[in-house]
């Protein structure tokens, strides 16, 4: 099933953003050393983060997910609240590094996001520290299930879904493709796998029996099948091309961040990381804005950046991204 074979071993993403499980006997405040300055920079130079307009509460809001449905959404909690707060502080602690030329590359900013996401996890750091290995052809693969299950209503009357079986004993699914391109020549991304039973049922066999013996990706009727890992490096390089494009001073902020959308899009679809690589796209994404002296306001109520991604193709994320932010 999905974008490789099902007789390979497959991996879960658990939580594909993971920027809310960590304990918070595990986490710690962390306060921005950045000294915002009003010299103007000189031609060719970044600004890097400037006096920020947003409000504490806006500031607690960044890098939260905002779930749609109000019985997952916890941004308004004291531990997802700090979390914000020290999601907006790295960013521009990064956005000055950037700025300042200790951080020359996306890989570099990737890096500084990984090891901040990483020593949030306490007793999970190493989790979210471990990379997706380019060589280990598993399916990776994010179950449509909890704050996730609204993702199915985008796709219940779409028509442009190839019709699969993924194996001899479960029904046919519908299968939708996210599809980018780098050098011209396209590359199959992103997987949403969708039963045509409507009354499949997850807890129910065959589906547990499945996921026991390890085929997880069959062992869901609704899944997400992230990017195949050998395509990571490919993504990567592309990605350092718009990093070099989104930190070029001398373009307009406008069309930074539509570059900035391309990278946040491209960022989640490689899934780089075992673990938070979510949250890790948006922090390099809003950390580069914080080099240029864009203070990003949060995600609107109802909008998780990187489930948008997955499930938009890169054109209508790159027009939709400026709405996503809530300016209110």
């Amino acid at each position: 099933m999905g974008c490789a074979s099902s007789n390979m071993s497959v991996s879960s993403s658990g939580s594909f953003r993971a920027n809310s499980l960590s304990s918070p006997d595990h986490s710690r405040a962390e306060s921005s050393s950045v000294n915002s300055t009003s010299r103007s920079p000189r031609f060719g130079e970044l600004k890097g983060p400037q006096d920020s307009r947003l409000t504490q509460h806006q500031q607690s809001l960044v890098g939260v997910a905002r779930w749609p449905n109000p019985n997952f959404n916890r941004d308004h909690t004291p531990y997802q609240m700090e979390y914000g707060q020290s999601f907006y502080h790295k960013s521009r602690e990064l956005g000055a590094a950037i700025a300042g030329g200790y951080i020359n590359s996306f890989s570099e900013a990737w890096d500084e996001a990984r090891d901040w996401r990483s020593a949030r996890a306490g007793d999970k750091a190493k989790e979210f520290a471990d990379i997706r290995d380019p060589n280990w052809p598993r399916e990776f693969i994010t179950p449509l299930t909890g704050p996730y299950e609204y993702i199915k209503d985008r796709f219940a009357k779409r028509k442009d879904a190839d019709i699969r079986r993924p194996t001899g004993t479960l029904p046919k699914s519908k299968v939708f493709k996210v599809y980018g391109k780098i050098d011209g020549e396209p590359l199959l991304l992103t997987c949403i796998w969708m039963t045509t039973d409507r009354h499949a049922d997850r807890t129910k066999e065959p589906y547990p029996n499945m996921r026991r013996i390890g085929m997880n990706d069959i062992g869901e009727p609704y899944v997400i099948v992230h990017t195949d890992a050998e395509h990571i490096p490919k993504i990567l390089q592309h990605v350092e091309g718009l990093y070099g494009v989104a930190t070029d001073a001398t373009i307009s902020d406008a069309r930074a961040l539509k570059t900035l959308a391309e990278i946040h899009w491209w960022g989640v679809h490689a899934v780089p990381d075992m673990r938070g690589s979510a949250a890790k796209a948006e922090l390099c994404v809003r950390s580069i804005a914080q080099a240029r002296g864009m203070d990003l306001p949060p995600m609107k109520p109802g909008i998780v950046p990187d489930l948008e991604a997955l499930t938009m193709n890169l054109k209508d994320f790159v027009n939709s991204y400026e709405g996503f932010f809530d300016h209110s």
